[in-house]
């Protein structure tokens, strides 16, 4: 009985770690996407 429970809890466990990664990934893009709108608003006022 507590072979299944821990079972379940290592899968939940694996599948937090994998939607963290992937809210990672997700803040990585949008800082990337950050930068570029940054790097457009700088383009813009020197012109």
């Amino acid at each position: 009985m507590a072979d299944i429970a821990q079972k379940k809890e290592a899968e939940i466990q694996k599948k937090e770690v994998e939607v963290l990664k992937n809210e990672a990934e997700v803040s990585k893009k949008q800082a990337e996407v950050c930068k570029q709108k940054a790097a457009i608003v700088r383009r813009l006022r020197a012109e």
